[in-house]
């Protein structure tokens, strides 16, 4: 049986995740932004976050706002058998639930980061 390897190089490896979000004043997840890279620092998710909360919000006249989640996260080791591949090597990635952050971009400017 062989074994393949898919992300497991990236096992112990701490990643921010972006998530951008519209507020229409009734639903805090009206609709979801575009997909953002995963960040090796804080300080680079910020910049991906603001850079696309002043592109999604600039010259826009609806109800409503665009919002940001940033996320830590490391990325874990798991393993399984598949009848085709054999053995996996994969990581998955975990959410630190103690570790995020929020930020939203309300009359033309992205407010500061929150901890949440």
């Amino acid at each position: 049986m062989t074994t393949s390897t898919i992300r497991r190089a990236l096992v112990g490896q701490t990643r921010f995740r972006v998530s951008l979000f519209f507020d229409d004043g009734n639903e805090v997840y009206a609709r979801f932004g575009p997909d953002v890279p995963m960040a090796y620092s804080l300080a680079e998710a910020e910049g991906f976050a603001e850079a696309q909360l002043v592109q999604l919000g600039a010259g826009r006249t609806e109800v409503g706002h665009w919002w940001a989640r940033i996320e830590k996260g490391t990325w874990e080791p798991v393993a399984h058998a598949d009848d085709v591949y054999g053995r996996i090597l994969d990581a998955t990635f975990e959410l630190d639930p103690n570790r995020q952050w929020t930020a939203h971009f309300i009359d033309g400017a992205v407010s500061a980061w929150e901890e949440i």
